[in-house]
């Protein structure tokens, strides 16, 4: 269940980025987001960019509302679409 779920992020991401979930994998994997920093737009590239560089930040923003419930939708499962829909 688990792998689905990262399935369905990689495949969001990718989408959201513009690039294919393979290559979020391979960035998540390698821990090198510079393929998926130039596919963005510009302003969405520096929130993220500011984000994996400022633990405080990643925390502040994985602990909003919005975050919260999309972690509880992936945790609780779902239908075919990981969760989500």
């Amino acid at each position: 269940m688990q792998k689905k779920m990262m399935d369905s992020l990689f495949n969001q991401a990718g989408k959201q980025a513009g690039v294919s979930a393979e290559q979020v994998k391979q960035s998540v994997n390698s821990g090198d987001f510079s393929t998926l920093l130039r596919a963005m737009k510009p302003e969405d590239a520096k929130r993220f960019h500011q984000a994996i560089n400022n633990p405080d930040l990643a925390k502040q923003i994985l602990s909003s509302p919005q975050a919260q419930a999309l972690l509880r939708r992936f945790s609780q499962g779902g239908d075919q679409n990981g969760g989500l829909g």
